[in-house]
């Protein structure tokens, strides 16, 4: 199954809200975001390990 495909599996089996994205990728694109809010990643290969952090955003792009 695709990495897209294993998200929304995922998203569906944790009963999420369908709007809700989950993101992926590298550590370059990951890093400078999960700074920005504020998550402090552990990685525990092959998993990474986080707080629990729900950010809102509104239509601008704008953190609420």
């Amino acid at each position: 199954m695709a990495r897209r495909g294993r998200l929304h599996a995922y998203r569906d089996q944790q009963t999420l809200p369908a709007p809700w994205h989950l993101l992926r990728g590298d550590r370059d694109q990951t890093e400078p975001l999960s700074n920005l809010l504020g998550v402090h990643p552990m990685d525990m290969e092959p998993h990474v390990m986080h707080e629990a952090e729900i950010s809102v955003f509104d239509e601008s792009g704008v953190r609420t």
